[in-house]
């Protein structure tokens, strides 16, 4: 018996250029896209995104050690100093001055830590809404001095 050896052809290319490109064409060509971004564009943003963790770590760290009383303290200073500008003429000098002396005591106790933050808020929304439209009126400096003097009531001591 003879044997016979086989032997694999080599594979002949096409007689006429294909209207598509080939699988392995595709996959055994090199690259020739080039980047979309450039190399530090995923370094900086990923260094960008590690810096505002550590500063939300930081400032949460503060507000839970009272830095959010200091916070509530200026903002209610700043909305204090826009108040001044914003009452109606129809506000009596001594409505203004129970307001702004009500505003004061409530920032001291803010600041002595004597007010709970969750007593603001209702201060905050009132203030929120009476200045929304630039203005002042008779009644909401009632209201508003109210809720200030609300908040600023004394708290029971905790047990």
């Amino acid at each position: 018996m003879s044997e016979v050896t086989v032997t694999p052809s080599e594979p002949q290319p096409p007689s006429r250029p294909l209207p598509f490109r080939l699988p392995a064409d595709y996959y055994g060509a090199s690259i020739e896209a080039r980047p979309l971004f450039p190399r530090w564009v995923p370094i900086g943003c990923g260094a960008a995104a590690a810096l505002l963790v550590v500063v939300l770590f930081i400032g949460g760290g503060l507000a839970s050690r009272g830095g959010m009383g200091r916070i509530m303290d200026f903002l209610l200073g700043m909305m204090q100093n826009e108040m001044v500008t914003l009452y109606s003429p129809d506000v009596p000098p001594a409505s203004r001055k129970a307001l702004e002396s009500e505003m004061d005591g409530l920032r001291a106790n803010i600041r002595t830590e004597r007010v709970p933050i969750p007593k603001l808020d209702p201060v905050m929304s009132a203030l929120r809404e009476a200045i929304a439209d630039k203005k002042l009126t008779k009644a909401e400096v009632e209201d508003l001095r109210k809720k200030v003097e609300e908040a600023n009531k004394p708290q029971a001591p905790k047990r």
